[in-house]
């Protein structure tokens, strides 16, 4: 019988949303410095928490399910009760960015990073393809942050 196995790591900072691919003068279009940036923060600390975990660090060739809580610093403008609901949970952030890019900054992230189809770093996975669930929750916490929970039977 298979066996679940998991791990969790965090990327630190406020939640960042995959950015849209933007044109060049050459007509070609490109990811943004501040998407790759991000992803790289990503798998890094993929990686870093894999590798903590499990001696076999070769990138997972199975189906992968993925939990993500994006946290949101309260703004400081609330007022006292405001910022009690918020951290009671009673109030959720509704801003940007969208679920739907935090998702694929984060997934996009546990690729590999390859360069004119040269692999250069190893992902979590061989091709975000593998995520077979995926589920986003945000909510507010003292310290902004993405907590990922990756999932797989082996």
């Amino acid at each position: 019988m298979a066996e679940l196995k998991s791990f969790t790591f965090i990327v630190p900072g406020k939640p960042q949303g995959k950015e849209r691919p933007r044109s060049g003068r050459n007509g070609h279009f490109y990811t943004p410095k501040k998407s790759h940036m991000y992803e790289d923060l990503v798998r890094y600390n993929a990686k870093e928490e894999y590798s903590k975990v499990y001696e076999n660090t070769r990138p997972l060739e199975c189906a992968v399910s993925v939990d993500i809580v994006a946290v949101y610093e309260i703004p400081k403008s609330y007022p006292k009760k405001r910022k009690e609901a918020c951290m009671s949970g009673q109030e959720l952030p509704t801003k940007k960015p969208d679920s739907d890019n935090i998702i694929k900054s984060i997934l996009d992230g546990m690729n590999p990073k390859k360069k004119h189809k040269l692999m250069l770093i190893e992902g979590i996975y061989k091709d975000d393809s593998q995520v077979t669930a995926c589920s986003l929750k945000k909510e507010y916490g003292a310290n902004p942050e993405v907590r990922v929970r990756v999932s797989w039977y082996d």
